[in-house]
């Protein structure tokens, strides 16, 4: 920050400390609020807004994701009386949400970092607003498929922006190879070097892959070989073995089980 305030003095430019800020990875615990450069005080801070959007140092996307949220509501309570409650038909209500005020919900959300729980907010809000502007209250006991076919069946916001990650990284995917972003979308494809280690400590997610995934594998590898699975659920904690078109369980020594690992690596 010195060198930069140096250089920047001769081009006459300065500077604003008022506006800088210092984001620390490590426990803030251990460091302090705020440090001197150039005699000037620099707050250190865990979140900051840049270019619209809030970044954390956890890398987490959760306060970004409530702040749009929050933002949005605002924005839908604005035009509350003249837009939602006025006697314009309903497909231009619908057309003015999606044009005022989805944008501000999904300004930068090709970048988030999502969970199913906030994916499901994320809905949760399309759903409340729908609602609103169709005047249906939750006391009426309709269900939100009933609600999104009313007003014509717009696309979740989950799926605008899964299409706009999805362009996102067609956008990096084309880019120089000798540009940093995609060296790191390369890492992450192709798996990290082999010499890295895994720092100490406990992982903060687990590996669960959801049971539809794998059943979904089970079908497309007995297809390949010629059988046709039959996946029954019988409760929350047990399943009935797969059966094969000739009706008899697979076990350990069935033919498809050793080929899975190899169909799964052509895949990739």
């Amino acid at each position: 920050m010195d060198v930069l305030n140096d250089e920047a003095r001769p081009l006459g430019l300065e500077v604003n400390w008022q506006k800088t800020k210092i984001q620390s990875t490590i426990n803030p615990a251990t460091t302090p609020s705020s440090v001197y450069i150039s005699g000037n005080p620099v707050d250190i801070v865990e979140s900051f807004v840049y270019l619209g959007s809030e970044i954390h140092s956890l890398g987490s996307s959760e306060l970004e994701v409530l702040r749009r949220i929050g933002q949005a509501k605002s924005c839908l309570n604005l035009l509350n009386r003249g837009i939602w409650r006025s006697s314009i038909s309903l497909l231009t209500k619908v057309q003015q949400y999606r044009t005022y005020i989805q944008p501000v919900l999904l300004y930068g959300s090709e970048t988030w970092v999502l969970t199913r729980a906030l994916l499901d907010k994320v809905d949760a809000f399309d759903n409340i607003c729908l609602r609103r502007i169709l005047r249906i209250p939750y006391v009426d006991h309709v269900a939100n498929a009933t609600v999104r076919l009313r007003a014509g069946s717009p696309p979740q916001l989950s799926q605008l922006i899964q299409r706009s990650r999805l362009r996102l990284f067609g956008h990096v995917a084309r880019m120089d190879a000798s540009l940093d972003i995609f060296r790191a979308l390369k890492t992450l494809i192709r798996g990290l070097p082999i010499k890295w280690k895994r720092p100490p400590g406990r992982p903060r997610h687990t590996g669960y892959v959801p049971w539809e995934q794998i059943s979904s594998l089970i079908i497309l590898v007995s297809t390949r070989l010629g059988n046709t699975p039959r996946i029954e659920n019988t409760g929350s904690t047990s399943w009935k073995p797969l059966r094969s078109s000739s009706g008899h369980a697979l076990d350990d020594d069935d033919e498809w089980k050793p080929q899975i690992c190899p169909f799964i690596i052509d895949l990739g």
